[in-house]
């Protein structure tokens, strides 16, 4: 059960830098609509990485993780975003 949730974390997190990496400033969402692949690829990553902790079962070594345990992975996952925040706040000081 611990293994799926950090695997969910990982996972969610490099969902969530994809945001931050899109752009050096701090509008996450600058000109996203403008990039529908992007969306569509982020979107597709996060609902396959689902399912596949949901039912991977023995193919993937997944144990399903309640809503409570997929949730706070995803919220866990969510605070790479204010932690790059700070670091281009220190890079732009430069």
């Amino acid at each position: 059960y611990e293994k799926t949730f950090m695997f969910a974390f990982f996972i969610y997190a490099i969902i969530f830098n994809s945001l931050n990496t899109r752009s050096e400033r701090f509008n996450l969402f600058e000109h996203i609509g403008e990039n529908k692949n992007f969306i569509i690829v982020m979107g597709s990553i996060f609902v396959l990485q689902t399912i596949i902790i949901e039912i991977g079962g023995s193919v993937f070594s997944t144990t399903t993780l309640n809503l409570k345990a997929l949730v706070m992975a995803m919220l866990l996952a969510v605070l790479i975003i204010p932690v790059d925040m700070i670091r281009k706040a220190i890079v732009s000081k430069k």
